[in-house]
């Protein structure tokens, strides 16, 4: 039997104990998964850069926490859609937030699911096995 491909995830999160809970709660997945975190979002832009211009593997699937300092996931996920080569990028959001506005502001720019913090197992597995459909 064909062993399943893992989802290379590119998490952005801010807070340490929220990536690590979202690890716990991939784990739970029947998909395997490989996670990469990136703490800030000064340092994500610069890896978003990176993707686009192929100096860095491009991720399957991206979780992006909208409320971070500095660079928000707002400007992140702006950043992915206005760029030619990454604009294709499944993204799903990882927020606090329950605030109308930001849904319909993210949803409006195309992303793969919203998930509110603090994230049901059931809900991330769904978004990792359509991740893993398209590879």
């Amino acid at each position: 039997m064909e062993q399943q491909k893992p989802v290379n995830i590119l998490l952005i999160e801010d807070v340490a104990e929220h990536a690590e809970l979202f690890a716990l709660t991939a784990e739970q997945c029947s998909t395997p998964v490989r996670i990469e975190v990136i703490d800030d979002g000064q340092a994500a832009k610069v890896a978003f850069h990176q993707i686009a211009s192929g100096d860095r593997a491009r991720p399957d699937l991206v979780m992006l926490d909208l409320n971070m300092p500095v660079v928000s996931g707002h400007e992140l996920l702006a950043l992915i859609r206005d760029s030619e080569t990454i604009c294709n990028l499944p993204v799903a959001i990882t927020t606090c937030s329950v605030d109308q506005d930001d849904v319909l502001r993210v949803a409006e720019m195309g992303i793969a699911s919203y998930l509110a913090k603090p994230i049901q197992a059931s809900q991330l597995c769904a978004v990792i096995s359509r991740a893993a459909k398209m590879l």
